[in-house]
């Protein structure tokens, strides 16, 4: 049986190690400064969220609760936001004319420098995972209100 911050460190690394890999990648094809290819971001995020949550729900059927799922993603969350921010952070240490082309990019990026980039990704990733956690629990709740059941998977052998 797994606790729930194991789970969360192990799906945050999980997903922190996508996140790195997606911007090494976007870095090596020449599209990082693309502020619109961040919406990937987030579904590598909720991926993440979600495959935590399911995971742990799997292991603990009968000890899963709503607050605990929550409490999961958002765990999750921090880790991944806390790495890859860390990341981001001795990326522009490493090469600073990354930080040069964010300033050109960004409508405000001459109000840029390397900790408000930490900080701000630091921001929007913990609040995105929570958001994901939230959501993430919708669906994967026990209770249900009003009677509302999930559908049922049929086969064609029943």
């Amino acid at each position: 049986m797994k606790t729930i911050e194991s789970q969360a460190i192990k799906f945050g690394l999980i997903t922190t190690a996508l996140l790195v890999l997606y911007f090494l990648a976007m870095k090596a094809f020449g599209l990082v400064h693309n502020v619109n290819l961040r919406f990937f971001n987030g579904i590598i995020m909720s991926v993440g969220v979600y495959w935590a949550i399911s995971g742990y729900k799997k292991q603990n059927p009968n000890k899963f609760s709503y607050l605990e799922g929550i409490g999961l993603g958002v765990i999750t969350s921090l880790v991944v936001a806390l790495l890859f921010s860390a990341f981001i952070s001795l990326y522009i240490f490493a090469f600073p004319d990354f930080l040069t082309k964010i300033k050109i990019y960004e409508p405000q990026g001459i109000y840029l420098n390397q900790l408000a980039i930490a900080v701000i990704l630091f921001i929007e990733a913990l609040a995105s995972g929570c958001m994901i956690s939230f959501i993430s629990m919708q669906w994967l709740k026990k209770e249900r209100p009003f009677g509302i059941r999930k559908p049922r998977k049929y086969s064609l052998n029943h």
